[in-house]
């Protein structure tokens, strides 16, 4: 019985792990930055040169702590290119007669 819950539980820890990953990739992929060519191969060299299922995988979380901080320290911007149709600040107009 315990065998089938650390099973699970480790699925979970899997499954988690890599939607976390995931995400780090659509961050990086649609802040349009150069780090995605990085993130790869990263991920590569930790599958390849880190042994052992514990390192490998608290090395994957760091690797997801990192892409994180990086996108939290993204400073907002009105100046970015955007499709045309819908690159413009968004404005509101309050009507105290209602």
């Amino acid at each position: 019985m315990s065998s089938i819950v650390a099973g699970l539980g480790r699925t979970f820890q899997y499954v988690i792990l890599a939607g976390l990953l995931i995400w780090c990739a659509a961050a990086l992929w649609f802040d349009g930055r150069p780090g995605l060519t990085a993130f790869f191969p990263a991920l590569l060299l930790i599958f390849w040169r880190i042994r052992g299922r514990k390192p490998r995988f608290l090395t994957l979380f760091a690797t997801v702590g990192v892409g994180l901080v990086w996108w939290l320290r993204i400073r907002a911007t009105n100046e970015a290119d955007g499709q045309p149709a819908v690159a413009r600040v968004a404005t509101a107009q309050v009507d105290e007669a209602a």
